[in-house]
């Protein structure tokens, strides 16, 4: 029963009829799985981009200042 909607040519016949009278419906093709390429390139610049900023905003926020002979408070 595997060549009920074969043709004589051996080529799938998509306007065939089940022996039961049913016609035979062919289900379209599942769509592609969406590529988050674009979106994980993205997320890795933006990480990038914000662990830079933090690591020079560190050093010069949280670095000691250099001391100075015209400080008062230079030992």
């Amino acid at each position: 029963m595997t060549d009920v909607a074969a043709t004589p040519t051996g080529g799938i016949d998509k306007t065939a009829v089940l022996d039961s009278g049913q016609a035979l419906v062919w289900q379209p093709a599942a769509p592609a799985k969406p590529r988050r390429t674009a979106l994980w390139i993205g997320i890795g610049v933006g990480a990038l981009l914000v662990l830079g900023a933090a690591g020079a905003l560190s050093t010069v926020l949280i670095a000691p200042a250099p001391r100075s002979r015209a400080s008062p408070w230079a030992g």
